[in-house]
């Protein structure tokens, strides 16, 4: 019997979350060359006892045995992993601030980390001008460090449908995605913020008492 390769210890919540503990037991399978029928049994040898009959409980009456790979992994995830909420980790990302002591280099990796669950919703008129989006694209782009080539197809796949639509009909028969990243931008700019008619702001200036 070959030896085996690295020491898969206990899941400890408290040293580590549990999608970096399975990301190193997929290493772990992988370096000792684990068959894939195996690593259920594997798995739940060595994730300890704690775990185990914590698993046990979150899927009673089933049994772990019975379960596949996927689905105790996810069961697991879940319970120590929840998906935060959204708005929650938005707050937190916009927030979050650089601190005296934190180099550039450390903070964007913070900022990464928290723009993870910081998913960019769709452009809704109702909820902020079209100016503040970009603005927190672009922090949003920053973050994920997304190369300047793929800025374009990220913010169509994140308006949303109707801002996709409007776009579509708005530079007609052109396609959105023939158009830089400032023409797009500044075409929704426009139609959303119309720049206002000078004399117009002027006599609403000198109306005004």
């Amino acid at each position: 019997m070959s030896a085996t390769i690295g020491l898969m210890e206990a899941f400890d919540e408290s040293v580590e979350p549990w999608t970096t503990y399975i990301e190193r037991f997929e290493r772990f399978v992988e370096a000792n060359s684990i068959d894939a029928d195996k690593k259920v049994p594997v798995l739940l040898s060595v994730i300890g006892g704690n775990t185990y009959g914590l698993l046990r409980s979150l899927i009673a009456p089933d049994k772990p045995r019975e379960k596949s790979f996927k689905q105790i992994t996810d069961t697991l995830q879940q319970h120590f992993s929840p998906k935060p909420l959204i708005i929650a980790e938005r707050f937190r990302f916009h927030r979050r601030s650089q601190e005296e002591s934190e180099s550039v280099t450390q903070y964007v990796a913070v900022l990464r980390g928290l723009s993870e669950h910081c998913l960019m919703e769709a452009f809704d008129e109702s909820v902020e001008p079209w100016t503040t989006y970009i603005e927190r694209f672009e922090h949003f782009v920053e973050a994920n460090s997304t190369d300047a080539d793929k800025k374009v197809p990220v913010l169509l796949s994140v308006i949303g449908g109707n801002t996709y639509g409007l776009l579509r009909s708005l530079i007609a028969p052109d396609k959105p995605r023939e158009k830089s990243f400032k023409q797009i931008t500044g075409t929704l700019q426009q139609h959303f913020s119309p720049k206002p008619l000078i004399i117009a702001e002027r006599f609403r200036f000198h109306r005004r008492s």
